[in-house]
This record gives structure tokens, sequence and C-alpha cells, in this order.
């Protein structure tokens, strides 16, 4: 599972990357506009849910370990 959210980061982080660039080199207010400034919201969505999703998880390992060591 870890892995599978590691490349699920990865590509999310990828395809931002590639929208940020796409919106320097689109005319404003063109579709392909529109749909790149969609498509890099959506991308920083997934990024960001993907980093709250790990560090819960995270934290929630941590206190089960520190419930076993008392």
């Amino acid at each position: 599972m870890e892995k599978a959210v590691s490349i699920t980061l990865r590509l999310a982080l990828f395809l931002l990357i590639a929208n940020i660039i796409m919106l320097f080199i689109l005319e404003p207010l063109s579709a392909e506009f529109v749909v790149t400034v969609i498509s890099a919201v959506l991308m920083l969505v997934l990024v960001a849910v993907i980093v709250i999703v790990r560090a819960v998880k995270d934290k929630k390992e941590r206190g089960k370990e520190m419930k076993k060591d008392e």
C-alpha cells in the first residue's frame, strides 16, 4: 500500500509541475488554459490528500507503538 501511495504522489507531482509549465505556454482564457487550470487544482488537491492521509496514518502507527511499549 505504501508503495502505491508513493507512486501516486510522484505521478501527481509530475502532472502538477507539467500543468504549471503549460500555463505559461497557453493563451489565457482559452479552453486549453481552463482545462489546465482545473487539472492543476485537482492535482494539488490530490497531493494534499495524500500528504494528509500519510501523516494521519503515521501518527496512528506511532500511537500504537507507544501503547505497546508501555
